[in-house]
């Protein structure tokens, strides 16, 4: 191996050429390396400023030392909410052996979804168009002129749909003996109003007033959201899970760092009370799939809420109305009216709308979120950690020129340079690998490499001590650096400089630039929104706060790197491959897929958030528009035919105004 510098005095700038003991293979390869690079012109041999450099004693070493541990770490299972309703599960996805069993299934709950909603239209359609002769025309020829035959039909549609849906009936009362109101209620009020009308009008001995209209048409409205929430649901699983057995060994998750001492080291400097930090986590198999997707219907928090306040005005409603008509049926009529028009019943539709839409854009990137147990985990998170050199473009850093110093050969400036680059893993690692053309085995090996926050790196490269970083990582090693007027001639047009020592000497200056990975920026600036800062690992000292701040348009205070001992912690932790890990938020390992999937999470609670607010206004617009018409014997204006339209309309919306929101 050839010394770092030859034996003179006089500082040059060179272009040297092999020495004539080198063998033809080296020589090869040294021309090879010297076409892919250049001397930067503006740094003259004859600069005022070019004094050569004196020889310092250097100090101990400081920082955390790099080498990677042979040891494997544990992976730790997640902690299951012990506050959680159990969930039945047909089959789970515990296997590729359970692939076509779950999948089955899956298609089984589509399709039952799909009968149901072709049931319902056509019991919608028909009574519609009856009640619609009725009001129009008076005509009940279809029933023998009998209102009598006109109740009993739609009573007999509504109890077939109530067995037809008996499992959700069933479902709803065992809720509410748990004091818990889902979805599975608002189908069950729906049905039992539009009876409970049916069967008060039957006590009008044949004739119904002529300001009471049968409300059974809209009481199909609700059942059809719900069957197509579900179809939605079934939809947007089966492509999920299509995902995930087609890219086994392409999963990574959105995970949580749970070692709570690992989470305060590597978030220290925020200020954290509680941290919950976010890395992207290789994953062995994606477990807990089908109780991911079944875990939480977040709808049912919107009918726990509206479903008692809606009841209570419904049944104020009748009471008031009847005390002004003195007439049971329209007392009745006024209760079915104001439930089925202030049920919150498309609540479910566009919970699923949403995570069928989002999911559908991150499925074409590489990524999804599994449910909304996933996404309202994620959007607790208040950092995600990340590499460095994630953030800048694969092949997008350049070195635009170098100044040698002290008769440092070129050869050995550039390996010693790569050697501690890549191994240190930087941003600059692909300049440098493309500078050697990715002949690594040609490198010198480094040993004891050490990062020293701030500074950069150092090692022992051939039994000599070698420093890669700033000015001031060669001034705390007693190495004088170059000027700083000197320097200015590598910074210029935003560039970076990286120094080489070996030996207690300035060795080389390059001038870099980094490029920044512009399809991220989009997401850093949308996580910022929600609160989440980001934490970078990095060994080079040019990347700081305020460089990623500046390249990516990020406020201040957003960014923080990490101590060497923290980053230590996170690249153990981003090494390890878990055998498994719960099917939360899956991406396939690239920063883009990560950051895109991680704020998609934010956005799907988001867009609910702002679901809900609607259906909320549109049930107390319905409620109150009902209610008024009832109180002066208007309810004739409230038919079904216009209930529906109402709900249709305010459905359209609660789902289409939150598509608005882009991830």
């Amino acid at each position: 191996m050839q010394p770092a510098f030859r034996q003179t005095e006089k500082e040059e700038v060179h272009r040297s050429e092999p020495e004539d003991d080198e063998s033809d293979e080296e020589n090869k390869t040294a021309e090879k390396i010297r076409k892919n690079i250049r001397i930067l012109d503006d740094l003259p041999e004859e600069d005022e400023n070019g004094d050569v450099i004196d020889e310092s004693a250097e100090n101990g070493d400081d920082g955390v030392d790099l080498e990677p541990k042979k040891k494997q770490r544990r992976s730790k299972r997640e902690k299951s909410d012990n506050g959680d309703e159990p969930i039945r599960i047909a089959r789970e996805y515990y296997s590729n052996k359970d692939a076509k069993a779950v999948y089955d299934i899956m298609m089984g709950n589509k399709r039952k979804a799909t009968a149901k909603i072709i049931v319902f239209v056509i019991f919608l359609v028909v009574l519609t168009l009856f009640s619609s002769l009725k009001t129009l025309f008076a005509d009940l020829s279809a029933f023998g002129n009998s209102e009598y035959a006109f109740l009993g039909v739609n009573l007999m549609l509504l109890l077939i749909a109530a067995l037809i849906d008996v499992g959700e009936i069933k479902k709803s009362f065992s809720l509410l003996g748990r004091k818990k109101i889902t979805r599975s209620m608002c189908v069950t009020v729906a049905l039992l109003a539009g009876i409970l009308q049916c069967i008060a009008a039957f006590s009008g001995h044949g004739e119904l007033p002529g300001n009471i209209h049968i409300y059974a048409p809209a009481v199909f409205v609700p059942l059809i959201f719900t069957a197509v929430a579900d179809k939605v649901r079934a939809k947007t699983d089966i492509a999920d899970f299509e995902y995930i057995v087609k890219h086994p060994d392409e999963l990574y998750s959105v995970s949580k760092i749970e070692d709570e001492g690992e989470a305060f080291e590597i978030g220290r400097g925020l200020l954290l009370g509680d941290p919950d930090i976010r890395y992207s986590a290789k994953i062995g198999f994606p477990s807990k799939f089908v109780e991911m997707t079944l875990r939480r219907d977040p709808s049912d928090g919107v009918y726990a809420l509206s479903l008692p306040a809606m009841l209570t005005a419904a049944v104020i409603t009748a009471v008031v109305a009847g005390v002004i008509s003195k007439n049971l049926v329209y007392a009745v009529s006024a209760f079915t009216a104001v439930t089925l028009i202030g049920l919150p019943a498309s609540s479910c539709l566009s919970a699923f709308d949403i995570l069928k839409t989002t999911n559908k854009q991150l499925r074409r990137s590489g990524s999804l979120v599994s449910g909304y147990y996933a996404a309202e985990d994620a959007s607790t998170a208040n950092a995600v950690v990340i590499d460095a050199s994630d953030l800048f473009l694969y092949g997008g850093c350049s070195l635009h020129g170098f100044k040698l110093y002290n008769s440092m050969r070129i050869d050995d400036a550039f390996l010693y340079t790569a050697a501690v680059v890549i191994k240190s893993g930087g941003a600059l690692s692909d300049v440098f690998d493309s500078v050697i053309l990715s002949k690594r085995d040609i490198l010198p090996p480094v040993e004891s490499l050490v990062y020293e926050e701030k500074l950069g790196c150092s090692c022992w490269i051939n039994n000599q001590r070698v420093l890669v970083g700033n000015r001031d990582l060669l001034s705390k090693h007693n190495v004088t650096p170059p000027s700083e007027d000197e320097e200015k001639k590598f910074l210029k047009s935003g560039r970076q400089v990286i120094y080489l020592a070996v030996e207690g000497k300035t060795a080389a200056g390059f001038s870099v630039e980094y490029k920044p990975n512009g399809d991220i920026a989009r997401y850093l600036n949308k996580l910022e929104k929600y609160g989440v800062s980001v934490l970078v690992r990095t060994t080079d000292p040019n990347i700081t706060e305020e460089l990623v701040e500046q390249y990516f348009d990020l406020p201040h205070g957003f960014v923080k790197v990490i101590s060497p001992v923290a980053g230590k912690m996170f690249k153990e932790l981003y090494e390890t491959v878990k055998p498994s890990g719960d099917c939360k938020v899956i991406h396939d390992g690239s920063v883009y897929t990560l950051l895109k999937s991680f704020a998609a999470a934010f956005l799907i609670t988001d867009k609910f958030r702002l679901s809900s607010v609607l259906q909320y206004i549109g049930v107390g617009i319905g409620i109150l528009a009902v209610a008024a018409m009832a109180f002066t014997s208007g309810l004739s204006q409230a038919g079904a035919l216009q209930i529906i339209m109402f709900v249709l309309i305010w459905t359209a919306l609660v789902i289409f105004i939150p598509r608005f929101k882009k991830p």
